[in-house]
């Protein structure tokens, strides 16, 4: 919330004890680029730690070049690639940047 406004939002889910997903982060267009998904994330981070959990994961995919930077300025580092995840999975052709959206790439960052 920002001045009562709602702005964005994000989502943990608890795969083990020690692993905590955050399976969602968004902040409103017309709020991007305002520092509001970096705090969020340092957020997410914070409750996280504060859960026990000794590991955080995130996914994304390969065409998703801001948010794979997004990730490792934020100390995550690349776990896995799932090869053809998108495509494998029902996911429509999508194209960010030139880039066809077929891998997952999921990142982690020690708590």
């Amino acid at each position: 919330m920002l001045g009562g406004e709602r702005v964005g939002a994000y989502m943990l889910v608890t795969r083990s004890e020690s692993l905590i997903e955050l399976v969602n982060i968004a902040v409103k267009p017309e709020r991007q680029n305002q520092t509001i998904g970096q705090r969020l994330l340092q957020d997410a981070i914070r409750r996280a730690e504060s859960s026990g959990a000794n590991q955080m994961l995130v996914c994304t995919g390969n065409s998703s070049i801001v948010q794979l930077r997004f990730y490792q300025q934020a100390g995550f580092r690349f776990e896995s690639v799932e090869r053809d995840y998108f495509p494998d999975h029902g996911y429509p052709s999508i194209e960010e940047d030139g880039l066809a959206l077929r891998d997952r790439i999921c990142l982690t960052r020690d708590l």
